[in-house]
């Protein structure tokens, strides 16, 4: 760098301090910001045997919109969901479904509330 843009970055780093814009704390704001609003979807257990250990499995949602509808659903465009996720004033909230007759595979899941989704996989193996 010559010493002009020395003094040009000088000059942006003043301007942006006085105009009381702090740089290290708006970089920090921004990556909580979209920390805090990607939903997460969590199985568990994330892998079931079929048809020794058919059983419950547990769905939570989380930073989903507040107070709103989840659908889970297989595949990547959905067509019919399996299970519904009602979510409280914090965005999160969970569901069990009891999987019965499922052909061994990886099953992609998806939820959604229209406008936020997150995706996991479920194992489904034969019995060993």
């Amino acid at each position: 760098m010559t010493i002009s843009r020395y003094r040009r970055a000088a000059a942006v780093l003043l301007v942006l301090g006085v105009a009381g814009i702090g740089i290290a704390s708006t970089v920090s704001a921004a990556s909580a910001s979209a920390t805090a609003t990607t939903p997460k979807l969590a199985i568990q257990p994330s892998k079931i045997y079929y048809p020794c250990s058919e059983g419950n499995v547990t769905f939570s949602v989380s930073n989903f919109a507040a107070d709103s509808s989840v659908d889970l659903y297989f595949g990547s465009t959905k067509v019919l969901d399996f299970a519904v996720i009602d979510t409280d004033s914090t965005g999160s909230g969970s569901a069990v479904v009891s999987f019965s007759d499922y052909y061994a595979g990886l099953y992609k899941v998806y939820a959604t509330d229209g406008s936020l989704k997150a995706s996991k996989s479920l194992t489904v193996s034969e019995c060993p």
